[in-house]
């Protein structure tokens, strides 16, 4: 299993390496770079309950703010979002903004729930 919660953290990482030319990095390399954070502490045997648990919390809330955006989204039809990595309109940007919390809440939530597992 640890190698893959080290396989977790390098592509979290990696997420977050990619979000250096975002217009909004300062928000998304912290998002990406908490979950790596707690793969790695898991890998490692320091796995952080607590932290996990506030991440999750934020990630939620955050979650939420999106909806609005994701109804709209799929009231025009679910219009691609993956087919360029141009965001010709504001849409795409926030499907794939939510999807990253979606991602980030799923593996937070798993990390509360298996802290204290070998």
């Amino acid at each position: 299993m640890k190698v893959i919660h080290i396989i977790i953290g390098v592509i979290f990482g990696f997420f977050a390496l990619l979000q250096y030319n975002d217009p909004d990095f300062y928000i998304w390399i912290p998002v990406y770079s908490v979950i790596s954070y707690l793969a790695f502490s898991k890998a490692f045997g320091r796995p952080q309950a607590k932290i996990a648990f506030y991440v999750a919390i934020t990630m939620g809330i955050c979650m939420i703010t999106y909806i609005p955006s994701v109804i709209d989204w799929v009231n025009i039809g679910m219009p691609d979002i993956a087919g360029s990595m141009k965001t010709e309109s504001t849409h795409i940007e926030l499907i794939r903004e939510f999807f990253g919390l979606f991602l980030c809440l799923s593996t937070a939530i798993y990390y509360v729930i298996n802290a204290n597992k070998k």
